[in-house]
């Protein structure tokens, strides 16, 4: 069957009624003899006479000329056949994940070879064929679809891999929507792993002498004569043996040579006697043989992390009675804590805890814990009356601490703590809370803890109760809730300072800052709106990210190593037991097309070629 994608190219058909019309009047002149040209005459007419179909050829440039005509109307036309059946439809996945990014010999990565085997193949692929190429990185997307080899080629030469793993099963949903609607789509993905994935080729670009040694972490302590530095090494693919150099603030303080082997991860300490550095980076740089090291993934041959300058948390302690909080803060440790018997305007701790306060005024330069306090730490946040007993407010002698519906920072960190045991109060002061505040824990339909800010921006947390009147000093999650309440009233800016590339990550928002810009390995910096908790974000990149919060007073700086996930490293697949269903109900026939325009061309000019030659006989 053909068809015509540009149908109107046929008025130029028209053309051979202009030549006919020309052809029938075009004015015939009379041949007259004279004596000097007579034989010449007779010897031309003779000559004439013994060329087959010599007379035809007024007729035969009349016809040449209408064959150039049709031909031209064709080419104009856009003339395309199609075959029944003959054609493919493709769903080509290309893996972006970060092992992607492997190398081979010649420092080409899996993706590149990725990207040329789909090239091959559509330049290889029955006219017709219908390609989608989806591209599996962070997110998984259609890039192209189309029949063009130059248009899917062109959509394709701006991928590249990303840093984290892969959008497995996105990738497989966009496929199984191509698959339902044509049964025979051949579905190739193009990864570097052998993969068992039913329905689907996969094309492995792994090369079979790839390996990858990787720093997969790097911590410090202080040792005998300075710093000691533990690099955890792993080696996947081969047996291999690797140098390592320790450099402090640039300069090497420290190597080793170790021999790993094949699926094996060890611990390698490196001793020093610096006593101060800022900045430290373990490196896999040489072999046995004092040459380049070079494995197949270098984007994982270095670790870094830089030391905290933040100092141990300060805590005062006012209360003559907070013997079941020392307890505890001694269990939980790392601070370091004053106790006194009464807050007598002391400065320059980061907590305050004040037990049964009966001041009206409190600290302003630090985070605030009050249990039941005379007056409200803050008056933005409640309002506090007298205590009264819970058996007045209650059909019992206790009643028992209860879970808000509040989503805030503060429930979050503490309300999962209480997980075991009920706890049971029987007195409490009356807190009137107001819209600004978080109500973590309530007791009988009263607020029984709150948390907030004041004025100045700094945290405070509130138990209307006095912890001797309830039972939870002898409950299990009496440890966790003070810890979970430490973490609400000294934040953080994170948990931890190494992530995942492509992992989600919350950053805290100090209390009393009033800018936050996040600086990435490539130095590109965003700033965040801090008017909130925390914000989450997605480090892309490999290396150490610095968050910057500038303060009422002062600039707090964190330092996070972003490292590619392990399951990118470890050579192994992350594609199994992914599944694309065929319906086998469901076939669509893709129909193989021919373009015979540049037959036509080739027809065209032999056309112009004989009639040249005739118009040339003509007149010669």
């Amino acid at each position: 069957m053909m068809n015509l994608l540009t149908p109107f190219g046929m008025f130029a058909l028209f053309g051979i009624l202009v030549i006919i019309i020309i052809y029938i009047i075009k004015s015939r002149y009379e041949e007259h003899s004279v004596s000097s040209t007579y034989i010449w005459q007779l010897s031309k007419r003779f000559a004439k006479g013994r060329i087959p179909l010599s007379s035809f050829n007024r007729i035969l440039a009349l016809i040449l000329l209408i064959s150039m005509f049709i031909l031209l109307a064709f080419i104009l036309s856009s003339p395309l056949f199609m075959f029944e059946g003959g054609a493919t439809e493709y769903v080509l996945m290309i893996d972006g994940s970060c092992s992607m990014q492997m190398i081979d010999e010649e420092g080409v990565t899996r993706f590149e070879r990725a990207k040329e085997k789909i090239t091959e193949l559509t330049e290889e692929m029955e006219s017709g064929s219908i390609v989608h190429v989806i591209y599996v990185g962070d997110k998984a997307n259609e890039v192209v679809t189309s029949e063009d080899p130059d248009e899917i080629q062109f959509k394709i030469r701006t991928l590249n891999p990303i840093n984290a793993r892969c959008d497995e099963g996105g990738a497989v949903e966009i496929a199984s929507d191509f698959v339902q609607k044509n049964n025979d789509a051949e579905v190739i993905l193009y990864t570097d792993c052998d993969a068992q994935i039913d329905n689907v080729e996969v094309v492995n670009l792994a090369g079979e002498n790839d390996f990858n040694v990787s720093v997969l972490d790097l911590t410090y302590s202080e040792g005998e004569r300075g710093y000691d530095f533990t690099a955890k090494i792993g080696s996947y693919g081969k047996d291999t043996v690797a140098y390592l150099a320790l450099r402090l603030d640039g300069r090497i303080r420290g190597s080793k040579e170790i021999a790993v082997s094949d699926g094996e991860e060890i611990d390698v300490v490196i001793n020093t006697t610096t006593t101060e550095f800022d900045r430290a980076t373990i490196t896999i740089e040489m072999d046995e043989n004092d040459e380049v090291f070079k494995d197949n993934f270098p984007i994982d041959d270095s670790c870094e992390v830089v030391r905290s300058t933040e100092g141990t948390k300060k805590i005062l302690v006012c209360g003559t009675e907070v013997f079941f909080l020392q307890g505890a803060l001694t269990a939980i440790g790392g601070y370091e804590i004053t106790y006194t018997d009464k807050y007598n305007g002391e400065e320059g701790y980061d907590l305050y805890i004040l037990d049964r306060p009966t001041e009206d005024s409190y600290p302003e330069d630090g985070a605030i814990w009050a249990f039941a306090p005379e007056y409200s730490v803050s008056t933005s946040l409640y309002n506090i009356d007298e205590a009264v007993n819970v058996k007045d407010i209650n059909s019992g002698e206790v009643a028992y601490l209860t879970a808000s519906e509040s989503k805030g920072t503060a429930s979050s960190l503490i309300v999962p703590a209480l997980a075991h045991a009920d706890i049971a109060v029987s007195k409490i002061k009356t807190i009137q809370a107001k819209t600004a505040a978080d109500i973590v824990f309530e007791i009988a339909s009263r607020t029984a803890v709150v948390a907030g800010a004041n004025e100045d921006g700094l945290r405070t947390l509130t138990f209307a109760f006095d912890i001797h009147d309830s039972d939870l000093p002898i409950k299990i999650d009496f440890i966790p809730i003070i810890k979970g309440s430490l973490r609400y009233l000294l934040p953080t800016v994170a948990d931890s300072g190494k992530v995942d590339v492509g992992q989600q990550i919350r950053l805290t928002v100090l209390p009393m800052c009033y800018s936050m810009y996040v600086e990435a390995p490539s130095e590109k910096m965003v700033a965040y709106d801090v008017n909130t908790d925390y914000i989450e974000t997605i480090f892309n990149e490999v290396g150490t990210y610095t968050i910057t919060e500038n303060l009422k007073k002062g600039t707090a700086t964190f330092t996070i190593y972003s490292h590619p996930e392990f399951t990118e490293i470890n050579m192994q697949s992350s594609w199994n037991g992914i599944v694309i269903e065929r319906n086998s109900g469901v076939k669509a026939q893709t129909d193989s097309k021919i373009d015979p325009s540049i037959y036509i061309v080739i027809g065209l000019l032999a056309v112009l070629l004989i009639e040249w030659v005739v118009h040339c006989r003509e007149q010669y």
